[in-house]
């Protein structure tokens, strides 16, 4: 914390200012009074009232904006788990302490999108985890996996400025246990083929039959296996009371919704993104921006 010390005759002229900060005013023997006012996270300044009215002016419309909190109020870095049974230890720990857990699941490389759905498990539960893992069971082998987007150090930072912040970031090394055996006979069986069953021995997977079928299930026909698969991998590994899915995807918003009516999974809450999506991403830019010049100015 950093004070800012004044010497000034009257009051500040921004009254506003003073709501949102701590002042103090402390008569001296002079005619003068010494103004101590409480500022995070800048430099000690001793200048004129007039010298610094202009950022006094802009300190107090940065109050008046949602962005304020994350600017000056950085949450702590999440927590990041690999190991899947030090997942289920730290989720069963919070549920014996009474806390409801929120799950948000993604590949990571994270946009506006996903930071508005983990604001929103922020909201519907008191501690909340974010996946991060690229699925290779959603892929298939014509597909590039190893050229998919990643920013992990970048993803944590982001989760980071969330208000709330996040509890804990699940990273998975794998989530996919191998047997000796080759794939082959179950390509054969299933007539699908994915990155996992590609000369491993993985033969184990959930499938919602009839949504997996049509629209984007013809072009590709191992993706809403995969999806259905790692979700419920997920869901045995953090046993969230609430999980956050994004509507963008509509058909695999549906899929997970009726695997979870099928399966009798524990009440979930799903929450999809509302409004224009343009305008999440004009926000989120213009904070990385101006958090951008405040790191700068530190």
């Amino acid at each position: 914390m950093t004070f800012l010390c004044l010497r000034t005759k009257e009051p500040l002229p921004i009254p506003s200012f003073s709501a949102a900060f701590q002042i103090q005013y402390t008569p001296k023997r002079t005619s003068t009074q010494r103004v101590i006012i409480t500022l995070p996270n800048t430099y000690l300044f001793n200048h004129r009232v007039r010298a610094i009215t202009f950022v006094l002016s802009l300190i107090t419309l940065l109050t008046k904006l949602p962005l304020f909190p994350i600017l000056f109020t950085m949450a702590p870095a999440p927590r990041v788990i690999s190991d899947k049974a030090s997942m289920r230890s730290w989720s069963r720990s919070m549920r014996a302490q009474g806390k409801l857990i929120g799950l948000v699941p993604t590949m990571g490389f994270l946009h506006a999108g996903h930071l508005s759905l983990v604001a929103q498990a922020r909201q519907l539960s008191d501690v909340v985890a974010v996946s991060i893992y690229v699925n290779p069971g959603q892929f298939a082998p014509t597909e590039d996996l190893s050229t998919y987007p990643s920013d992990f150090d970048g993803d944590v930072k982001k989760l980071a400025s969330v208000p709330g912040g996040v509890d804990v970031v699940f990273h998975p090394r794998n989530l996919y246990d191998y047997g000796k055996n080759g794939g082959g006979d179950v390509a054969e069986a299933g007539g699908m083929v994915s990155c996992v069953e590609s000369g491993s021995g993985h033969e184990s997977w959930v499938r919602v039959e009839k949504l997996e079928l049509g629209l984007c299930g013809k072009s590709r026909p191992v993706f809403f296996r995969g999806v259905a698969t790692v979700v419920t991998k997920l869901f045995n590994i953090v046993e969230p009371d609430v999980a956050v899915f994004g509507k963008k995807d509509y058909q695999q918003w549906r899929l997970i919704q009726r695997m979870v009516t099928i399966l009798f999974f524990q009440s979930f809450c799903f929450i999809y993104m509302k409004g224009n999506p343009s305008k999440y991403i004009v926000f989120f830019f213009f904070m990385l921006l101006v958090r951008s010049i405040h790191s700068f100015c530190r």
